[in-house]
Order: structure tokens, then sequence, then C-alpha cells
């Protein structure tokens, strides 16, 4: 549950880009962070919940903590403020756990089907 908590957090922090000469600036306050470590901790957090998702108590712990899977469904989106690598392979993950998450409980998936998620996924 702190893990789903932590890259819900993460997904809405400013963060702080290198400017043109490559120097980054210092965060201005406690909201802000630096863009490559906001990216560490994402990808940290995806690879946990995909290694938790095989388990059936820990996906439901992930569906209690995000009924309708939005943390993970706004990771998908082609996000602005990421650079490559890190911005196609966090959708590619975000996708991937997802994905998993679906396939392997009918539960979460009739409860996102319910709730008309899939309506709302980004193209």
């Amino acid at each position: 549950a702190r893990t789903m908590n932590l890259l819900a957090a993460l997904s809405k922090v400013k963060v702080c880009v290198p400017d043109e000469e490559g120097r980054v600036p210092k965060p201005d306050n406690k909201s802000t962070m630096h863009a490559a470590d906001r990216d560490k901790l994402q990808e940290n957090c995806l690879g946990v919940l995909g290694l938790f998702a095989i388990d059936k108590p820990c996906r439901t712990t992930i569906a209690k903590v995000n009924p309708s899977l939005s943390h993970l469904f706004f990771l998908c989106k082609d996000l602005e403020d990421y650079e490559e690598p890190w911005r196609s392979l966090r959708r590619k993950r975000a996708a991937y756990l997802v994905a998993n998450v679906l396939i392997r409980d009918a539960d979460i998936r009739v409860q996102i089907l319910q709730q008309n998620v899939i309506k709302r996924v980004p193209e």
C-alpha cells in the first residue's frame, strides 16, 4: 500500500530539470525533486509492484489502495516532463503492471469494467 501511495505522489511532484548548459538547480521546496531522482524512485516502485502483482493478496491491496488503477493508467500516458529512455520505459512497465494485474485477477478485472475505467485510458 505504501509503495502504491509513493508511486502516486511521485506522479504529482514537480521536478528540477537541467538548463541549457546542463546545470541542475537545487530543489526549491519539499515538493520539488530532481527528475533523475523521481525517475529512479518510480522505476523502483514499478519494479516492486510488478513483483508483488504475482501474489493475490498483494493485488487485492493494490486494488484497495487505488480501485480504478488510475495511478498506473496515468503512468501509461506519454507525459511531457520525462526524458528518454525512462519516458518510454515507464510507460512500458506501467502498462505491463496493469496487464499483469488484470490478467491474473478476475475480481479486479470485473471491478475495472464496472467502473468504466477502460473508456478513460488515453490513446
